[in-house]
């Protein structure tokens, strides 16, 4: 689908610059008490401490193997991994990784700075918690620019 997408935004005339990309919370405590042989297939092969870097990179790989994206794409990824929980070091390390191997992966710390006044249910953000999300994401695009 997002590959799709993109084709059409090119034939449009525009050039991707920047995916930001925003994890589910609840993923975090999904897959923190798992391990080999409880969850899918990343898992299985690399267990808890490399599943959201490997599947990442999969991700990334997909997306810049498309003709219509360049390797001068900048991804920005937002640390999301409080869900009634505490931030998941799990997950924030993994995504640490990924921007320490790769010179165009910005990590932002925003979300998991933010607290329960930040969320409606102790795990999704609401309003402000958007605003202080998209104000951080700005702020760096254009610090990047």
């Amino acid at each position: 689908f997002a590959k799709k997408q993109l084709e059409e935004a090119e034939k449009q005339g525009h050039k991707l610059s920047y995916i930001i990309w925003i994890q589910g919370e609840s993923d975090s405590r999904m897959f923190s008490n798992l391990d080999k042989g409880q969850g899918p297939f990343f898992l299985e092969s690399h267990g808890k401490e490399k599943f959201y870097y490997e599947s990442f990179k999969i991700i990334l790989q997909k997306l810049f193997d498309s003709k219509n994206i360049k390797q001068d794409v900048k991804v920005i990824i937002t640390t999301t991994s409080i869900c009634r929980n505490k931030p998941s070091k799990l997950i924030t390390n993994q995504q640490k990784l990924l921007a320490f191997n790769n010179s165009n992966i910005y990590i932002t710390s925003v979300t998991d700075s933010l607290d329960d006044s930040f969320r409606f249910d102790g795990c999704h953000l609401n309003g402000k918690g958007v605003d202080q999300t998209a104000i951080e994401i700005a702020n760096l695009i254009n610090k990047l620019n």
